[in-house]
């Protein structure tokens, strides 16, 4: 385990996207090409770093890019994309319907976060966008109760 100073020289760079803008947002057109719009700079942000992946062209462009910019060579640039959060707003707006339990908790994104900050190895590579899954029913044993598991994170792109 390397010590968390030598792992701040390694920046990280996180950005919230959303699920909803990997698809088209009927009556949310605005925040679904605010959220693309992140994607895709992530994305171009991600390919500029030394840590980016891409074909030879990008890495290339991207290294002559770095030039004089030290700090781009170790930073990683991810973004999250949750489904919905659960926080006070939009607990405030939800409906008799809606399962909280089935709402990703911000703590969830931030254990995963803090633990690319304390160890880099386990980041995403540079440029990814990372989409949030939400928590699920596990059933227990024998019909017993069961519980609800934490979020999960998978690379989209």
């Amino acid at each position: 385990v390397q010590s968390l100073e030598t792992n701040i020289k390694k920046g990280l760079f996180v950005a919230f996207g959303a699920t909803a803008a990997l698809m088209p947002t009927p009556g949310m057109a605005a925040y679904g090409a605010a959220k693309a719009a992140t994607h895709q700079y992530i994305q171009t942000l991600g390919a500029m770093t030394g840590l980016g992946i891409g074909h030879n062209k990008i890495r290339k462009d991207a290294k002559k890019f770095r030039r004089g910019k030290p700090y781009l060579d170790d930073m990683t640039a991810v973004a999250i994309l949750p489904t919905m959060l659960d926080t006070p707003t939009n607990r405030k707006f939800a409906t008799r319907k809606d399962d909280f339990n089935a709402w990703t908790k911000p703590i969830d994104i931030a254990e995963e976060i803090g633990k690319w900050v304390v160890e880099p190895y386990l980041r995403p590579s540079s440029g990814s966008l990372i989409k949030v899954y939400p928590p699920r029913f596990q059933p227990g044993d024998d019909d017993s109760d069961g519980e609800w598991s934490k979020s999960t994170f998978g690379q989209v792109r």
